[in-house]
C-alpha cells in the first residue's frame, strides 16, 4: 500500500488521563472513532471512571498507530485485526 502524510499530531501532555475529547484531539480522529477503535481493536482499552473514559497516555500512542496504519499506509481494518497480538 501506498503511504499517505498524515498531518501532524500535538506533543501528548504529561497528564495522567485524558477525557476522550482530548485524547480524539490528541490523536487527530473524532470521539466516535475512538469508540469505535474501542470495539475493534483489543490493545485499545482505557480506563472507565464511573461512564467516562479515561485514556492514558499508552492508549494516546496505541490509537495514534491504529491511524497511522489504517489512515497513512492503507492497512485495512481486517488485515489490522486478523494480525492483532
Amino acid at each position: 500500500p501506498r503511504k499517505k502524510k498524515l498531518p501532524e499530531l500535538p506533543p501528548i501532555p504529561s497528564k495522567r488521563y485524558f477525557p476522550i475529547r482530548e485524547a480524539s484531539s490528541l490523536c487527530g480522529v473524532k470521539d466516535y472513532v475512538l469508540r469505535f477503535w474501542e470495539k475493534e481493536f483489543s490493545q485499545l482499552r482505557p480506563m472507565k471512571r464511573g461512564s467516562q473514559r479515561a485514556y492514558r497516555a499508552k492508549d494516546i500512542l496505541i490509537a495514534r498507530r491504529i491511524r497511522e496504519l489504517l489512515y497513512g499506509e492503507a492497512v485495512s481494518y481486517t488485515h489490522l485485526r486478523a494480525h492483532e497480538t
